[in-house]
């Protein structure tokens, strides 16, 4: 069948991408136009094979390096044992980090992947025009979603619609980020419109492209191309979600991501990266040994529970290889049942005694514990224990709400949305205020406007805390230099935007430049 040699280029793609040369030879978005889809099957498949490029292996886009970058470059994590990514961190990175070139290629890979379903779909016969749109809706939903991701982090991007038979469609100077805007905004639109608002765990829903549309508006309101109704467009999106009635934040904080806690009332769209899903490939992260302590058991972890087996052996299920930064974690009120939820900051050694982090194996500030999937049975490799990846959650929406009603001088709505996250960090597990304290209190509308817009930041880094967030949320509010740089981080401006790969900067005859500083 002709799908088959369509996966099978995409297999090669993605077996090439650890490669250096790989970019240099043949660009991850070279197929064959001619190729064609038989049957809605071949489609579907084809669809998933997308969807799975969201973060192939243990080692890729969001499974690993995206984050990466976006985490170790703000004020979040430290990796503290992870030599070849302490540059991230300390900003000594060049255009030839391993991190930022797998990136880049994982984001084209997948763009190359979502055309081919979009390029085909059309052309299936006895295919239903309401189904066809469902599927091309959901991969123009992950196209917008990785060229909205290379956009935030490279400004200026080749915009990739079509598949290409020719290496030298792919040689074109980047086009500007106003027309990569108006290009994901439409995909975005056309996914939210034929995308059924329900769909199987792990694949786009209408929620999800609208969703994903508030932020692209947020993101663009704060930029310099920004449009008179990017606040007012972001508002509406957001909207959409929370009319729709399908999402709710969960009752308790800790069970609105990770751990066993997948596909709740809150997720939007989450990508699996442990076992089944839509690509049923049972692949793994490997977030939750990186940030498992090393001698400890958390108090919220009882493995020996899980499987009996674990009850003897030593543990060392963890590498401690990635922290909490310590100011990050100084964000959080001890009185916020947050930061309770939100690190492994305690738990018991093998001799069965309580023990705080200051007594594990190695000293760091608190490890996070979003990632760390308790429920997996399996073996005791910490790579069994990864939670899901959360890209986009209720919580998330209702802030963004909050930031675009404040920007638009509605002080009124921007606290009632504001407060909605407030009251549910205030109830703990949900049964009603946490502690002795009931903190965090509700805010009002004397801090102002601008108090209000400190207020909102603050409770993004809070709240969506190791979410793939605060990187995008500092740069995008023009705050990411002077805040790292307060830090005593090695910053400078050139930071705002990473460097384009040298791997693309130096093909022969490219028309691809490199951005400023780099």
């Amino acid at each position: 069948m002709k799908l088959m040699k369509i996966l099978y280029i995409l297999t090669i793609l993605l077996l090439t991408s650890s490669c250096d040369e790989f970019l240099e030879e043949d660009p991850p978005n070279f197929l064959d136009p001619n190729l064609a889809y038989e049957t809605e099957e071949d489609v579907f498949q084809a669809l998933v094979g997308a969807y799975d490029l969201l973060g192939s292996g243990s080692q890729d886009y969001y499974k690993r390096r995206f984050l990466y970058m976006v985490n170790f470059a703000s004020d979040e994590m430290d990796p503290v044992d992870l030599a070849a990514d302490v540059p991230l961190h300390d900003f000594s990175f060049t255009a030839n980090d391993n991190n930022i070139s797998r990136t880049y290629q994982n984001i084209y890979q997948a763009i190359a992947a979502t055309n081919a379903v979009i390029a085909n779909v059309g052309n299936v016969s006895g295919l239903s025009t309401e189904k066809a749109n469902q599927l091309e809706g959901e991969a123009r939903f992950l196209r917008a979603l990785h060229h909205f991701n290379a956009l935030r982090l490279w400004g200026d991007i080749v915009i990739q619609e079509n598949l290409v038979s020719d290496l030298s469609q792919t040689n074109r100077p980047r086009d500007p980020v106003s027309n990569v805007y108006e290009f994901v905004i439409d995909d975005l639109i056309f996914a939210r419109d034929n995308i059924a608002p329900a769909n199987e765990n792990g694949r786009a829903t209408s929620g999800a492209a609208a969703a994903l549309l508030a932020k692209v508006y947020l993101t663009r309101a704060g930029s310099d191309v920004a449009e008179d109704g990017d606040y007012q467009a972001c508002v509406d999106a957001c909207n959409q979600v929370i009319n729709s009635n399908i999402y709710a934040l969960t009752d308790d904080f800790e069970k609105a991501i990770g751990k066993e806690d997948a596909f709740n009332s809150e997720s939007i769209f989450e990508f699996f990266t442990t076992r089944g899903g839509p690509t049923g490939n049972g692949e793994l992260s490997i977030w939750g040994v990186f940030v498992l302590p090393v001698n400890a058991w958390t108090d919220d972890i009882d493995f020996a529970g899980i499987n009996p087996d674990y009850a003897d052996q030593s543990p060392t299920i963890g590498t401690a290889d990635i922290v909490s930064e310590e100011v990050f974690f100084n964000l959080f009120d001890a009185r916020d049942y947050r930061r309770e939820m939100s690190f492994v900051y305690r738990g018991t050694d093998s001799e069965g005694d309580s023990i705080g982090y200051d007594s594990f194996a190695r000293t760091f500030p608190h490890c996070p514990q979003k990632f760390i999937d308790a429920s997996n049975p399996g073996d005791r490799s910490g790579y069994s224990f990864s939670a899901n990846i959360m890209i986009l959650r209720y919580a998330d929406v209702i802030l963004m709400k909050a930031e675009a009603l404040n920007e638009l001088n509605n002080l009124d709505g921007a606290v009632t949305e504001l407060n909605k996250i407030r009251t549910r960090a205030r109830n703990g597990d949900g049964t009603g205020p946490w502690g002795e304290t009931g903190f965090p209190e509700n805010l009002s509308v004397t801090l102002g406007q601008d108090g209000l817009r400190e207020a909102i930041l603050n409770e993004r880094a809070i709240e969506l805390a190791f979410e793939g967030h605060r990187w995008f949320d500092l740069a995008r509010t023009n705050r990411l230099i002077s805040t790292l740089q307060s830090q005593g981080k090695a910053i400078q401006e050139k930071h705002q935007l990473f460097p384009i790969p040298d791997s693309q900067t130096r093909l022969k005859d490219t028309q691809i430049e490199q951005n400023p500083g780099w």
